[in-house]
């Protein structure tokens, strides 16, 4: 054990990988919770307690707790003043909160022990005599280490810096681990890319399917994420798939609002304006929705506040359409979320529509896609 300790928040997809992660490497790691000992959730994640560590310990809060003590480390990117907060989807890796962990463990030593150096430095000097096959799945899921410099710019980084490259190899992404005196040469950690989508999606996935985000694949993190979906609900590829087109097929019958009355530059190709059509490519693209107005638009939003849809947000990030919806707070009050949009969607939303809604709380990062705010308990109840 290690004097280090881990405080992690409400769980989520990125808190299990990071959770899974730590506990590899042999962390300390508590949750937070509230008042009465439940662990927190969304909604109260920054109004727990501060807990109890011991004296002396390096403790970093994981998405969680609103004010520090001081000394104490924030792993974070969902508020102002987070260290990945407002950073943009090329830097999705070291803004988001795995991210944040992995150059932690780097820094510190720690991240060796998630790996079998042994082993894997034998297959990186035998890799010729392995099935490539196999060779390539270990890539695939693995951590992995290799004696060459760090990528990039800067081959001698300082310990925990995470940049993409090591072409040689694969078209990922790797981070600069401490050396101690069991290791002379420069070590560098290949992060699997489980957990380089898992950054991704977590920190901008409409930016992620839009091609925004280095070195990921729109269409492999899609497969990656309804197996990962299909796997976590207990159902197919195939279904999962089913609902996401239907989906689909609902924000694009779903009527628009307008975010902001300031003056915008339609996006509709087909009739008469510029850009891409929702419709192009579709059974007849003379059909107007409303949603091809929303495609590209800054200042448009699909408005399915009224409907439940399963998968919603996988459909409209993929698609990169902006919606509105209608969710139940864990803290009992009702919250309107604007996802898959733009920064200047995102910014719409939080400075002209939401407050002209009478939403409190108001929260989101345009840069990352995502807003939200509450209604008042009054209209909530």
């Amino acid at each position: 054990m290690t004097d280090r300790i881990w405080i992690l928040g409400a769980p989520d997809p990125e808190m299990g990988a990071i959770e899974r992660l730590l506990r590899q490497c042999g962390e300390q790691i508590i949750y937070a919770t509230d008042e009465s000992g439940r662990r927190v959730h969304p909604g109260n994640a920054y109004r727990c307690p501060v807990p109890e560590v011991p004296e002396g310990a390096t403790v970093y809060a994981v998405e969680c707790v609103d004010v520090l003590p001081e000394g104490w480390v924030r792993i974070d990117h969902h508020r102002p003043g987070d260290p990945g907060y407002g950073l943009p989807p090329e830097e999705f890796m070291s803004a988001s909160s795995i991210g944040q962990v992995i150059a932690e463990l780097a820094r510190t030593g720690a991240l060796r022990r998630a790996v079998q150096d042994e082993i894997t430095h034998w297959m990186a000097d035998n890799r010729g005599l392995l099935p490539a096959a196999e060779y390539n799945k270990m890539l695939r899921t693995q951590w992995f280490w290799t004696r060459q410099n760090m990528p990039g710019p800067n081959p001698y980084a300082s310990d925990g810096t995470i940049a993409r490259g090591v072409s040689w190899l694969y078209d990922g992404y790797a981070v600069a681990v401490r050396q101690d005196d069991l290791y002379f040469d420069h070590r560098v950690a290949l992060i699997p890319p489980p957990l380089i989508y898992t950054a991704a999606a977590d920190h901008c996935l409409a930016a992620a399917y839009r091609g925004e985000c280095p070195g990921v694949d729109p269409d492999a993190l899609m497969r990656w994420r309804v197996e990962q979906r299909a796997a976590h609900q207990g159902r197919s590829v195939e279904e999962v798939l089913a609902d996401v087109e239907r989906a689909r097929e609902a924000l694009m019958d779903a009527p628009v609002v307008r975010l902001s009355p300031e003056p915008w530059e339609p996006a509709c190709g087909v009739h008469g304006r510029t850009g891409a059509c929702w419709q192009s490519g579709g059974p007849d693209p003379s059909i107007r929705t409303d949603a091809c107005y929303a495609m590209g638009d800054p200042l448009l939003a699909v408005d399915m506040r009224e409907r439940v849809v399963p998968e919603l947000p996988e459909a409209a990030a993929r698609e990169g359409v902006c919606f509105l919806a209608r969710l139940p707070g864990p803290d009992g009050r009702t919250k309107i979320v604007c996802q898959a949009g733009t920064p200047e969607q995102i910014e719409a939303f939080m400075r002209v529509w939401a407050p002209a809604q009478g939403l409190t709380d108001i929260y989101g990062d345009p840069a990352r896609g995502f807003a939200g705010g509450y209604l008042a308990v009054e209209e909530a109840a």
